[in-house]
C-alpha cells in the first residue's frame, strides 16, 4: 500500500498531515502531477491496484472497506504481459505540467497569490483536472487542510475554482 499526494507546495505539508495521522504504510508526493498525468487521475480519493509493470488493473473512486477485500481477490493475477507502451503525451498536458511546475517554483519563492494564478491557467487548459483545483483551494486556504484533519464538509461547499 502506498499513498500519493498530489501537492504543488512540495513535500512539508502533507508529510506533517500523514505524520500527524501517524500514516505507516509508504508516502509519495507528487508535486508536479506526473503520476496523475501518467494515470490519467484528475481527482483525489482514489484507490489504484496496478501490477509490477505500473498497468492500472483496477480503479475505485472513494474506497471504502469492501474495496480492500476485492483487491485481496486481484493480488494473486499474473502481471499483464508485455508492458504496454508509455502514453502518448498530448500538447496541453504539457503546458499544464509547466503550469503546475511554475506553481512549485512561486511557491519556493514565496510568490502564493503568483502560484495560485498559475494554477488557474492550468485549470483553464484542463477544466475537469479536480486535483489543480483543490491545490488552488489548499494555497489559499492551508489551515482547512494543514492544522488537523481536512474540513472536508468546508471544502464540498466551496464554490468551483475559476481558471483564468
Amino acid at each position: 500500500m502506498v499513498s500519493i499526494a498530489f501537492d504543488a507546495q512540495g513535500v512539508d505539508p502533507p508529510l506533517r498531515y500523514l505524520t500527524q495521522a501517524r500514516a505507516t504504510f509508504e508516502m509519495l508526493i507528487d508535486a508536479c502531477c506526473i503520476l496523475s498525468r501518467r494515470w490519467g487521475i484528475k481527482r483525489t480519493d482514489l484507490l489504484l491496484l496496478l501490477d509490477e509493470n505500473g498497468v492500472l488493473m483496477k480503479m475505485w473512486e472513494a474506497p471504502r472497506e469492501a474495496h480492500l477485500e476485492e483487491v485481496q481477490g486481484l493480488l494473486p493475477r499474473e502481471p499483464i504481459r508485455p508492458v504496454p507502451p508509455e502514453p502518448k503525451v498530448d500538447t496541453k498536458d504539457v503546458r499544464v505540467e509547466l503550469l503546475v511546475q511554475g506553481c512549485t517554483n512561486f511557491l519556493s519563492r514565496k510568490k502564493v497569490q503568483e502560484a495560485v494564478e498559475s494554477l488557474r491557467k492550468a485549470l483553464a487548459l484542463d477544466p475537469s483536472n479536480r486535483i489543480i483545483a483543490r491545490q488552488v483551494l489548499v494555497l489559499q486556504h492551508p489551515d482547512r487542510f494543514y492544522s488537523g484533519p481536512i474540513d472536508r464538509e468546508w471544502v464540498e461547499r466551496q464554490p468551483p475554482v475559476q481558471p483564468l
